[in-house]
């Protein structure tokens, strides 16, 4: 729904990220004082490559899920939410009882994106991202790697 939203043409990607160099910052942003990122492999694809979470202080990963091989992917789902006037994509993964949930949103008059944390299904913790999240051509990219659909549901913070 929002693979169109436009990056900013020719900046610099001046966003707090986790991810390494060579791989790319599908979303990423400064939440409280740490920085949630969802990170790719450059060869990601249907049958290639890697998608992980990692949230931590800058250039330490406190978390890091899954694994980076395409094993783990099996632990990503990715959802589209529609609303009137707009919509939300998000990323989940789950990593045992936790599930890490990366958004953006938007809709006439607002935008949002930030990082939700569950365990056992349940909300524990909603982080809003300070500054927009998304990279260039993030969903693309997402969109892309064909992850499984969600099927637990998202309600936007």
């Amino acid at each position: 729904m929002l693979a169109g939203l436009p990056a900013v043409a020719g900046a610099a990607d001046d966003r707090p990220s986790l991810c390494a160099k060579h791989e790319i910052a599908v979303f990423s942003c400064a939440v409280g004082h740490k920085v949630a990122s969802l990170c790719a492999s450059p060869d990601l694809g249907p049958t290639s490559g890697y998608l992980y979470y990692a949230y931590g202080k800058s250039g330490r990963a406190d978390i890091s899920v899954p694994e980076k091989n395409l094993a783990g992917r099996s632990a990503i789902s990715r959802g589209v939410l529609g609303f009137s006037g707009g919509g939300a994509d998000y990323v989940r993964v789950r990593h045992g009882a936790y599930a890490y949930v990366v958004y953006t949103g938007m809709a006439p008059g607002w935008e949002r994106d930030g990082v939700v944390v569950e365990r056992g299904g349940v909300r524990q913790s909603s982080l809003r991202c300070r500054g927009f999240a998304l990279g260039r051509d993030a969903w693309k990219v997402v969109y892309g790697a064909k992850l499984l659909d969600d099927t637990v549901g998202f309600d936007l913070p």
